[in-house]
């Protein structure tokens, strides 16, 4: 019944703008709208006042491929309800002719336009197409290394078959990786593929020079991202051998940067003769496939760490006992075919929980990395040092006559290894050592039983005090009882083996006990009343002396408590105390709670040897001090065999000196 057209009137205005009703929902939204009133009420089509109202409304915009130039609006449809949708496609085909006629002022104008379009628009498809192309090979180089990954072990080779692939699959001209070692500011050329350049024949090329701080391997380097030159020509920063690439032919390249725990440990690099040939789809890729190299890189790295460690120190980078024993192995099949001797030798040191626990164990490790330099040039062959446990070194010493030879060699080890001091942390630290050696092939025949019987004189050197002792066969029943002992003894605290004597001290003016002495004893199930010179050692090198000497010192005090409700009259008791027990941090703290058993007065004293305190003065003053103030006398047992410094007397809370039995033993025959 009515139809309107509203449109600009200037080409490239803005077509008219309705706010409200249904042709601003139109104009609006730029597509075609069509609805019928209910009930016979009348629509709110949005036309200006005087025009008529509607019951059935259809509108399409007048539209263009540039712009929207305005509406066709119908109203009320002859003869029907309303619109249909065929109604409408029909207005939003001519809605839109319209707009194109109208858009370009003629029929031929908007064909040649349409024509120069697709002409664009085929381009851009062959464009697309290449694109398409291109990142389908770089998405066959990703796919080839990732199923790489799976089968190399080798950093080397990995590398290698990544620019293999990026030249083959990536159809990249030239594909080359740099590898950083250790964080440094230089990148050597590991592996290459393509054209070869003077660039990749450089021996390594430094990130921190005035030509290379500003380049896109700096930049890779600094920043951990790709770095992207889509135009080597026009690139304002620097660019390694620019001129070589320009005149070969090479247009663009990408950095991308390997990584490992956020630090830089090398790079791919690809150059193409395109210009403009990395794009941001492409670069997502590339990162992608750095992102997994730099996985495959980490996965390699811990490998070879765990093969490393399974043969090395990890502190001293010297052999460990198991790559230690394959080459004593070898040697000793090399002496037995050339008839030869050698000699294996074990050194243990001394102290060294002291030393961890003084300066920390930082200072510690630092203390053994030194140590193994010096053994090892010491010996002049770092195959033939080894750490074999964290207190213990071996050496080999090949071709000698006799075992003096040997004793001489140790003497020369010992002068240059422990005899200037080390400097750990700004602080001075002297180290001793015992050692054990045993000699191929009177000690052994294999390198098993030469280890076995050389640590057997070590463990003689150390009962002994002997700087170096040499193997006998009698030292490994030795080996053998201790074993059996320590064995025995793990159980033998909660089988109450262990018994408390008591030892008189008697003034010899009033004949009377002034005192006495706990001595502990084990009653042995197997090998009978065994004396504290059999297993005290031992129980202070497995750490049991604490719970063993924390028994004692709480049966001492229920023994005198027992005695004294008895009616009798109970002298003081002195308990024996170790070096390992004064040593732990809560020593003083376990005393304390074992003396509430006995009340105000426990009557109890401790017995100490000079070493006692000497391992750590300050320290052990400290805590001695604090005991005694608890009401504990405190005896200093074999005085005179020591350090018998009166200085350090003068600083000990001791109230007693007991002499020590050498002094007097002889005094019936030497009146001296």
């Amino acid at each position: 019944r009515y139809a309107t057209c509203g449109i600009d009137a200037i080409e490239g205005a803005q077509a008219p703008r309705l706010d409200a009703g249904l042709l601003g929902r139109v104009q609006a939204q730029q597509r075609s709208l069509r609805a019928t009133a209910e009930n016979n009420e009348l629509l709110d089509t949005g036309l200006p006042a005087g025009y008529p109202q509607a019951h059935s409304f259809l509108a399409a915009p007048v539209i263009s491929p540039r712009c929207a130039h305005g509406w066709l609006c119908l109203l009320d449809k002859i003869g029907s309800r309303g619109f249909d949708a065929t109604d409408e496609r029909i207005l939003s085909i001519l809605g839109a002719q319209v707009g194109r006629i109208y858009e370009n002022g003629s029929l031929y104008v908007e064909v040649q336009r349409h024509a120069a379009q697709l002409a664009i628009e085929i381009e851009e498809r062959k464009i697309a197409a290449r694109k398409i192309e291109q990142l389908n090979r770089v998405y066959a180089v990703l796919s080839n290394i990732n199923s790489l990954i799976v089968r190399v072990s080798d950093r080397s080779e990995l590398l290698r078959e990544a620019c293999r692939l990026a030249m083959e699959e990536g159809k990249f001209r030239l594909a080359w990786c740099g590898w950083c070692e250790g964080g440094a500011p230089e990148i050597r050329v590991v592996a290459s593929a393509g054209e070869k350049l003077g660039l990749l024949q450089r021996e390594s090329i430094r990130l921190d020079t005035q030509e290379a701080q500003d380049s896109l391997l700096a930049a890779a380097w600094r920043t951990l991202e790709p770095q992207i030159c889509n135009d080597i020509a026009t690139e304002s920063r620097t660019i390694i051998s620019r001129a070589d690439l320009l005149a070969r032919g090479f247009r663009s390249i990408a950095v991308l940067p390997f990584q490992l725990d956020g630090r830089f440990i090398g790079c791919l690099n690809l150059l193409t003769d395109e210009c403009d040939f990395f794009d941001d789809a492409e670069v997502r890729l590339l990162t992608d496939l750095a992102g997994d190299i730099s996985f495959a890189l980490d996965h390699i790295e811990k490998s070879e760490r765990l093969n490393y460690l399974a043969y090395y120190d990890a502190v001293t980078g010297l052999a460990n006992r198991t790559l230690f024993l394959d080459r004593l192995a070898l040697q000793v099949g090399t002496a037995m075919r050339e008839g030869h001797r050698l000699a294996l030798v074990i050194e243990q040191l001394e102290r060294l929980d002291t030393i961890h626990d003084t300066l920390g164990r930082a200072a510690g490790e630092e203390l053994m990395r030194q140590l193994g330099e010096r053994l090892t040039h010491c010996v002049g062959d770092a195959t033939s040092v080894a750490r074999i446990s964290p207190d213990r070194f071996a050496a080999i010493l090949f071709r000698f006559d006799e075992e003096r030879e040997v004793a001489g060699a140790m003497d020369d080890w010992r002068r240059q290894w422990l005899g200037m001091p080390y400097l750990v942390h700004g602080q001075e630290v002297t180290m001793t050592a015992k050692a054990g050696a045993a000699v191929f092939p009177g000690d052994g025949r294999d390198a098993d039983t030469l280890l076995k019987n050389a640590e057997a004189a070590l463990s003689k050197a150390r009962d002994t005090g002997d700087t170096h002792i040499f193997y006998t066969h009698g030292l490994t029943e030795g080996i053998a009882e201790r074993l059996g002992l320590e064995s025995s003894m793990r159980g033998a605290l909660q089988r109450e083996e262990f018994v408390l004597y008591y030892q008189p001290k008697v003034d010899l003016r009033t004949r009377r006990v002034t005192g006495l002495e706990a001595l502990l004893r084990w009653q042995n199930p197997e090998l009978g009343f065994l004396g504290p010179d059999r297993f005290i050692p031992l129980m202070e090198e497995n750490g049991m002396i604490v719970d063993v000497g924390a028994w004692a010192l709480r049966r001492a005090i229920q023994d005198r408590s027992l005695w004294m409700e008895k009616g009798l009259i109970a002298p003081r008791v002195a308990v024996n105390l170790s070096t390992v027990q004064i040593r732990r941090a809560g020593f003083v703290r376990s005393v304390s709670d074992s003396l509430r058993l006995a009340g105000r007065d426990a009557g109890i004293d401790f017995e100490i040897t000079e070493s006692v305190i000497m391992d750590n003065v300050a320290d052990n003053i400290q805590k001695l001090t604090e005991i005694r103030d608890l009401g504990i006398g405190i005896a200093l047992d074999d005085f005179g065999t020591g350090y018998s410094s009166l200085g350090y007397l003068a600083k000990m809370p001791v109230e007693t000196l007991k002499i020590d039995r050498s002094f007097i033993a002889t005094m019936a025959d030497d009146t001296s």
